[in-house]
């Protein structure tokens, strides 16, 4: 939850410097980051030309899952980022960009999730053990299981939508 220190590192951090460089989240590298291709249509209709040139019928096939004949993953980051941009398929652009209140609302899961507080009373009471006053600055703060559980779920949460909608990791 760390906000400050640049040797700390914290999903505010990591949230502040995606930011920072959102100019870099266009379609293109969002979709092509693995070497994906842009265009998948053109991909998968020359992917199937060439089975039904190399074989007579066509069977049980693998699809490439990465690389540049990885059609379906690049129709699959297309779609995702669509939804994210809330972008029509119809009006795509390579230089289309990710809006920023999805940044705003992971800052917004953060500040909601109660992990703020539940950090001054650990600095207070048990990482740094804080003297007297320091304790009587937080002590309408009550520490609970519950709100341990709940800011956890909170903190997952934030990570996951970093790491699997906006990084698009994991496919």
């Amino acid at each position: 939850m760390d906000k400050g220190s640049s040797d700390v590192i914290s999903l505010r951090r990591l949230v502040k410097g995606l930011r920072r460089n959102c100019h870099l989240f266009t379609r293109e590298n969002y979709v092509c980051y693995d070497r994906l291709p842009y265009g998948y249509a053109e991909v998968r209709e020359a992917w199937i030309a060439k089975l039904v040139q190399e074989r007579a019928t066509v069977g049980l096939v693998w699809m490439p899952i990465e690389g540049p004949e990885a059609d379906g993953t690049s129709e699959l980051a297309h779609e995702q980022f669509d939804k994210l941009a809330g972008i029509d398929p119809a009006n795509r652009s390579r230089e289309d960009r990710l809006p920023d209140h999805l940044f705003e609302k992971i800052e917004r899961w953060l500040d909601d999730s109660g992990a703020d507080d539940l950090a001054k009373w650990s600095h207070a009471y048990l990482a740094h053990a804080g003297g007297p006053e320091q304790r009587r600055l937080i002590s309408d703060l009550t520490v609970t299981a519950n709100k341990i559980t709940d800011a956890a779920k909170d903190l997952a949460r934030a990570a996951e939508g970093i790491s699997a909608w906006l990084l698009n990791a994991g496919g």
